[in-house]
């Protein structure tokens, strides 16, 4: 298993993140990745500035699975792709139809996961929502739906490419002593219309990710130029 997504949580900026980290250590949901840095420039290495790197443990998901463990009354569950249906009513004859709840039902095999009454989506969520359910402009009102689409439609999503690999043997640090490599590229330059890496970690380094096989994860992530294109 491999961190393809978030890398790691930067040093805090305020002193309640600080709190709260220092919280999710103190009950081993997260510990400090203490490798070797460095950033290319202008193809060379140099070492990163001093900075706080904290991951998951075992993985960064586990941070989530925490969360949502901490209160006991919270039902969770992953890897299921479910569509909704938003239950309508009127408050009198004559007035408008409002969403007082939400059906939820499993795609795969129709399963009814609840009712609820109220429902948090991303905002890609949102969108397919608004395109697959013509129920809801017309159980929303119009100038409340069209500035959550308006909301929605200005996020712009920075993608990127992750390759993850597997080595056979662990890659000596004598040849190669970095734990991860930020790559920064210089704007304007020759080297820009090449600028395909972002980041590449030594994913085994990370706390609790050493395997038993003498095998070693790497983790490869391109730049969101790159990917966008």
């Amino acid at each position: 298993m491999f961190d393809h997504g978030a890398q790691y949580i930067s040093t805090p900026k305020s002193v309640d993140f600080h709190n709260i980290l220092m919280e999710w250590k103190e009950k081993s949901v997260i510990a400090e990745w203490k490798g070797n840095f460095g950033i290319m420039k202008s193809s060379v290495i140099s070492p990163a500035p001093s900075s706080e790197r904290y991951v998951g443990v075992p993985y960064m998901n586990s941070i989530c699975k925490y969360l949502v463990g901490v209160d006991s009354s919270i039902v969770t569950q992953f890897g299921r792709r479910i569509r909704v249906q938003p239950i309508i009513q009127s408050k009198s004859i004559n007035q408008d139809e409002v969403i007082s709840g939400w059906n939820v039902i499993c795609n795969s095999n129709n399963e009814d996961l609840g009712t609820y009454d109220f429902l948090i989506s991303s905002d890609r969520g949102f969108k397919v929502l608004s395109e697959d359910f013509n129920v809801i402009p017309q159980a929303l009102h119009p100038l409340y739906l069209n500035y959550l689409q308006n909301t929605v439609n200005s996020v712009t999503s920075a993608p990127i490419l992750a390759t993850m690999i597997v080595m056979k043997r662990s890659i000596p640090r004598d040849l190669f002593g970095y734990d991860g490599i930020t790559f920064q590229w210089t704007e304007g330059s020759d080297q820009e219309n090449n600028n395909i890496l972002g980041w590449i970690a030594r994913d085994s380094s990370k706390p609790n990710r050493a395997r038993q096989d003498g095998k070693e994860c790497w983790v490869i992530q391109s730049t969101t130029s790159f990917a966008a294109k």
